[in-house]
């Protein structure tokens, strides 16, 4: 509660995430109602943070939740409310995924990619209206806006903010999760036949004759 007190500076949270986790994972049964009161605290410093590690940090804890306690954590966020007065939910998501592709550290986006294809499939198969009623900020291309003519370069750079629902969002960040992911196994073989190449290069010439 000291580290997460709103008056303290948001660097004080930076490593936050993985003590939440710890202490809920190794003690939860004991804490009873202080983990709402725990939760809550995280999502009251939250909107006082700009930092990336320090949001990331906060935003680990509700990852996990999701991938080890969903009815608990979507009852929780569906019930408080946020700074705006809708439901934490929407402030949650709204910080998590505009900020997911920022993301970096092996853990950090393993367990957040992990838990957006749970929450992705929770949402797909129960159609849970606390989910399907979020909506997100999200920059998309508008075509011929205005219906003006307009050149290539200008056609490619019309761009607007939208609200779409939170569904849609994810799957659009997973789509770019595999996108990275692709292009990265791609890069390891490059590398990987181009050492070869080498080795083999280097075996012709030594089987030279002199």
């Amino acid at each position: 509660t000291m580290l997460l007190n709103p008056m303290s500076t948001e660097f004080s949270a930076a490593f936050i995430g993985r003590l939440v986790i710890t202490l809920i994972t190794k003690a939860g049964n004991f804490l009873g109602d202080q983990i709402d009161l725990l939760l809550k605290a995280v999502i009251s410093k939250m909107q006082l943070v700009e930092s990336l590690n320090v949001i990331m940090s906060l935003v680990m804890i509700f990852a996990h939740l999701f991938l080890i306690q969903m009815d608990a954590v979507m009852n929780f966020l569906s019930s408080v409310p946020g700074p705006t007065g809708q439901p934490a939910m929407n402030f949650v998501f709204s910080n998590w995924l505009s900020r997911q592709h920022l993301f970096y550290g092996t853990y950090e986006r393993k367990v957040s990619v992990m838990a957006l294809c749970k929450i992705f499939e929770y949402g797909v198969t129960t159609q849970d209206q606390r989910l399907m009623q979020v909506t997100i900020k999200d920059l998309v291309e508008v075509p011929g806006a205005g219906g003006k003519v307009r050149t290539r370069s200008q056609t490619g750079n019309t761009q607007q903010w939208v609200s779409i629902p939170i569904m849609v969002k994810i799957f659009k960040l997973l789509i770019n999760e595999l996108s990275n992911l692709r292009e990265f196994k791609d890069a390891v073989n490059n590398t990987l036949e181009q050492s070869d190449d080498e080795g083999s290069d280097e075996e012709v010439q030594h089987e030279e004759p002199p």
